[in-house]
């Protein structure tokens, strides 16, 4: 893969997985729970097989999408943490966790984030981001099927062909959204040249939706 490529498209990951910041909401009845749920969903280099590395240990320098669907989601949670970065040659991911007041608000917010207009978003948030380096070719995006999950689960693949310096890659962003009672889990997939593999995904996706059925069943 083309260094120039490869640095272009990670400097615009940021852009593209999910940010864990905007305004909460005070309507749960206990806060500091849901955060705590929120947190301890979160994604670990311990999950991860043997040559990933974590990037970072914040999420304070993540940028927002500026998607609708994500925004929403966010300011309408009672309580939200993102992952650090995880990273392994050509693949990043990262997770995040929404904990809401009731099943209708985190229903509501699986809807928006897993919606068809919202992987546009995603797409369109990552051109912005590399425009000014590459060329970007016919973006292509859908479903594509995976194993039952929590009550409601999702998985989308956005193919973008990206070329710079001579050099064309295929980068695969795989955005997967699930909801298990009233919190939503996401991972956030990225990976140059092939899909993400989806045993990686799968268990990946399954971990952070257990974490959160676990917390929410110490409150319940």
């Amino acid at each position: 893969m083309s260094r120039a490529i490869c640095l272009v498209v990670v400097s615009a990951s940021a852009v593209i997985l999910v940010a864990g910041c905007g305004s909460s909401s005070t309507q749960t009845p206990n806060p500091a729970a849901d955060q705590r749920i929120a947190t301890d969903a979160q994604l670990k280099l311990s999950d991860f097989p043997s040559g990933w590395e974590q990037k970072g240990s914040t999420e304070e320098s993540k940028n927002e999408t500026g998607c609708e669907g994500v925004g929403a989601a966010q300011a309408s949670a009672s309580a939200k943490k993102t992952s650090p970065d995880f990273e392994h040659s050509d693949e990043l991911a990262e997770s995040s966790a929404y904990v809401y007041s009731d099943v209708s608000g985190a229903t509501q917010a699986f809807s928006r984030l897993s919606s068809e207009r919202t992987r546009a978003c995603l797409a369109d948030a990552f051109v912005k981001g590399v425009t000014s380096e590459a060329t970007i070719g016919k973006i292509t995006s859908g479903q594509v099927s995976m194993p039952p999950l929590g009550d409601e689960r999702a998985a989308g693949r956005i193919t973008i062909p990206a070329s710079a310096e001579g050099k064309t890659v295929t980068v695969y962003l795989e955005p997967v959204f699930a909801r298990t009672g009233r919190a939503v889990a996401t991972v956030m997939l990225l990976n140059f040249g092939t899909p993400f593999a989806t045993t990686l995904r799968d268990k990946l996706a399954t971990t952070v939706v257990d974490r959160l059925d676990a917390g929410l069943k110490q409150t319940s």
